[in-house]
């Protein structure tokens, strides 16, 4: 977009130009009267062209410098290397050498047709200028209609995918809410201070009003970094493991699902009886059904490495990207299922 903007701008600016030089013709066709060649009228009108560059380009560059800060302040705090942005040198050095290329790139040709003045025609008072200067301003004027059209089409294009990114439903809530990354050292956490440390934190969170509405959680969505498991539902036949659907595995506390708006169609949630100690329980997500081969799954036994008892059934959700179909996933209660790394909601 920017390259076309640029495009755009330098036909117009060449187009003006080419008529600049229309007007000039008398003038240079005195010149080359009084001995000018075509060489030197050629360095005279690139020169006047890379000098309207460079005062087109400084202010560029000074709206830049003025301007970076207030981007910067409009930007979300969590962009990535937001503080490393900065204009130095490298950026001065591209702007200077753009500047000056498409001077002498969209200046060349202007000077090149003025260059070229018609002594008998130009020195006559109302003179009128060749066809070719009017074909080439032609050329100019259909060149700057089409890269914007084509700018138009992509704008509208991306407005349009934007408005349907922004209408996918994504299965979970997206405002209102806020999320913390919490990491333990393990060389000072082993698996029951970690259990516990999560554990308090949640109960301290519940604990504020501001926070009541809370739980722990990992991986977020969008977040990467998720586990998965081959299901296979025991007591039905044994698929090998490329045939069996993989589930996208998450770690989450009681109140998980009221906090981020995941609905809970069937059976129940976890609570505080889901301990270390209890057998081990399992949420799964629609697109896990599949797999029961049409039987109720509330109470059926998974094998995920070990045997998960299916307590629930939750809504699917989009997890992983807004333009794929969510994917299968398996909900384990954050304190049998304890990790390093997770995060609060």
């Amino acid at each position: 977009a920017v390259g076309f903007v640029l495009l755009i701008a330098c036909a117009n600016v060449a187009g003006l130009l080419i008529a600049r030089g229309a007007a000039r013709r008398r003038e240079l066709a005195v010149r080359t009267a009084l001995g000018a060649g075509r060489a030197r009228l050629i360095q005279q009108l690139l020169t006047e062209s890379l000098v309207l560059a460079l005062v087109g380009g400084a202010p560029g560059m000074l709206a830049a410098t003025w301007t970076q800060q207030l981007l910067i302040s409009l930007a979300p705090e969590n962009l990535p290397r937001l503080a490393d942005v900065a204009l130095d040198w490298r950026i001065a050095a591209f702007a200077l050498i753009a500047t000056i290329g498409v001077g002498a790139l969209f200046g060349l040709t202007p000077a090149l047709q003025s260059s070229k003045p018609e002594l008998n025609t130009d020195l006559k008072d109302g003179g009128r200028g060749g066809t070719s200067r009017t074909g080439l301003r032609n050329v100019m004027v259909v060149a700057q209609v089409a890269l914007a059209l084509v700018l138009l089409i992509g704008a509208g294009l991306m407005l349009t995918s934007f408005a349907r990114l922004r209408a996918v439903d994504p299965g979970f809530r997206v405002t209102e809410v806020v999320t913390v990354e919490l990491m333990l050292p393990l060389a000072r956490f082993d698996d029951t201070a970690q259990r516990n440390f999560y554990m308090a934190v949640h109960e301290r969170l519940k604990a504020n009003p501001i926070t009541a509405q809370s739980a722990m959680l990992f991986p977020f969505p969008f977040g990467g970094g998720n586990a998965q498991a081959g299901l296979q539902v025991i007591g039905h036949p044994e698929k090998p493991p490329e045939q069996r659907t993989s589930g996208d595995v998450y770690s989450v506390s009681p109140g998980y699902l009221q906090t981020v708006g995941v609905k809970l169609l069937k059976g129940r949630d976890f609570n505080e009886s889901d301990g270390p100690k209890s057998p081990p329980v399992v949420l799964i997500s629609e697109s896990a059904i599949k797999d029961f081969g049409g039987k109720d799954p509330i109470g059926e036994k998974i094998d995920m490495g070990d045997e998960f008892t299916v307590i629930g059934i939750v809504s699917d959700a989009r997890r992983r990207s807004l333009d794929t179909p969510p994917r299968a996933a398996v909900y384990l209660p954050y304190t049998q299922f304890v990790l390093p790394y997770m995060g609060a909601v």
